[in-house]
């Protein structure tokens, strides 16, 4: 194996600003906030996130020893917290994982289309605590989805087709403020059978115009303006224009300050501390869900708003065009933060640069406080998936293993003329089908974690050190500091809630 240009170091969050905003904040924001009426307190996994971010990528918790054949050196690996809030090493591992995965064994060689879905403030609100309703608001926008697609089929001729798609939950906006919205890859066109014994044919369909956008932004904003009707959510009446605020749930009535953190989050404005109810320095709160029965409105090339339900279609991939695809899958597989845009002035605020220009502003100031608690509400609560798949992707359907590449044998691939990749057997996988973090370093960054940086000889795994005694006097045996940054204590501060 040559030389690769990149040599491995080993991360250090500990010297990250990030880091240290929560190292010291972060006992301080929770004893304030829990500390005044009996059962205010926030859910264990937003607590378990933060414990879980400082251990990450420290040596003091644990590592892997690597040995050199070439040479007597010694390199250290690091485990990972394994998080899905804010760790931003974690968020880009998952990142690169799930696109490589969905490339290499799931998704076949054909064109793709990302459908992405926003909704009104308040119901931001609702599918962020109510995991059971998300689950059934994705189901409907992939319903439509598929609707539409069978449709334009008959249209074409076409009879009892199949289409797929990926769903990707992304809980954050754009300024740290939570904002719940979908991304979904689907298929650009649709899966037939002509024969029932025979292979399944995918048919691409043109891209769709300014007037089916409309038509499919107004069915999908009617059919969940229904559902949530149905669940008591929205008043059963036409004007809905009131409904700016979600109503109380068992979340406000279990852990109030998660609740209220999550609202003011979702209305990008302060929650607790000095400035609490006090907006950020640029906001926008709509109008509610509008007026049932209106009409769907154009804002760009297929995209469309209607209720405050907004549809954007307008980047698609082609079939040849496997690069693309997969970083279109890390932009919505993407993590909530970013550490080079954070930083922190000389007054101690921290200071968050915004990706695009927000009405002339460019960065948001927030307290260490605040930012804690923005960062908190983003965390997705525990046992709610943020990846799905509907269609002929979905785990148990009839059509998935003659689609996915994984599963498409080569009598199937010779008679559609699709490049694609033979039938693997069932057997073991190795290391480098199991995406393991290492695989994924050398595969984004050209970075080799078997090869020594000093000599280049070839690393090997000599042992796991999960027992801190044992971990302790190897890290202080190589010379390296064996103590992470100390977590402060929190600082006495008075929080009124009521």
């Amino acid at each position: 194996m040559g030389t690769l240009p990149i040599k491995y170091d080993r991360r250090r969050p500990e010297q990250t600003i990030l880091y240290k905003l929560v190292a010291e904040n972060m006992e301080t924001f929770f004893a304030t906030v829990e500390s005044r009426p009996k059962g205010r307190v926030f859910p264990r996994y937003v607590r378990k996130e933060f414990e879980g971010y400082l251990k990450c990528g420290l040596l003091d918790h644990g590592f892997l020893q690597l040995v050199c054949d070439s040479c007597p050196k010694t390199h250290l690996i690091a485990f990972s917290c394994k998080m899905r809030g804010f760790c931003p090493s974690c968020g880009a591992r998952r990142m690169c994982q799930t696109s490589a995965y969905l490339v290499d064994r799931v998704l076949p060689y054909i064109p793709y289309r990302q459908y992405v879905v926003s909704f009104p403030f308040a119901m931001r609100y609702w599918l962020s605590s109510k995991p059971r309703l998300t689950t059934a608001i994705v189901g409907i926008i992939n319903d439509a989805i598929s609707t539409f697609i069978k449709r334009r089929a008959k249209d074409a001729g076409y009879s009892g087709v199949q289409s797929g798609s990926v769903t990707f939950l992304q809980r954050f906006g754009g300024f740290l403020n939570l904002n719940l919205h979908g991304h979904l890859l689907v298929t650009d066109g649709f899966y037939h059978r002509p024969d029932e014994d025979g292979p399944v044919k995918f048919v691409a369909l043109p891209p769709p115009d300014d007037a089916q956008v409309l038509t499919l932004c107004e069915a999908i904003a009617q059919r969940i303006i229904r559902c949530l009707q149905r669940k008591g959510l929205l008043p059963k009446n036409a004007d809905l224009t009131e409904v700016e605020k979600p109503t109380p749930d068992n979340l406000h009535e279990l852990y109030p300050p998660m609740a209220e953190s999550i609202k003011a989050s979702c209305e990008q404005r302060i929650a607790f501390g000095a400035r609490a109810g006090q907006p950020l320095r640029f906001k926008s709160y709509g109008h509610g869900f509008g007026t049932m029965g209106e009409k769907a409105v154009k804002r760009s090339l297929r995209c469309a708003t209607v209720n405050g339900i907004s549809l954007h279609c307008n980047v698609a991939v082609a079939s040849d065009k496997r690069q693309h695809l997969e970083q279109l899958l890390r932009y919505m597989a993407r993590s909530s933060l970013s550490l080079q845009r954070l930083s922190v002035d000389e007054h101690g605020q921290v200071i968050y640069q915004l990706k695009k220009p927000f009405g002339g502003k460019t960065h948001l100031v927030l307290s260490p406080l605040e930012f804690i608690e923005k960062v908190a509400a983003l965390i997705p609560p525990s046992r709610m998936h943020m990846t799905r798949f509907h269609g002929v992707f979905a785990p148990n359907a009839a059509w998935r293993k003659l689609i996915v590449v994984e599963g498409l044998g080569k009598l199937i691939d010779e008679k559609l003329g699709m490049v694609a990749k033979p039938a693997r057997p069932k057997r073991e996988l190795t290391a480098e089908e199991k995406y393991t973090w290492a695989t994924m370093l050398r595969r984004i960054y050209k970075i080799d974690l078997t090869i020594c940086p000093d000599c280049q000889g070839r690393l090997r795994l000599r042992r796991k050190v999960l027992d801190p005694v044992e971990a302790k006097k190897i890290i202080e045996g190589m010379g390296l500091p064996c103590r992470p940054p100390p977590t402060k204590p929190s600082r006495v501060m008075t929080l009124d809630l009521d």
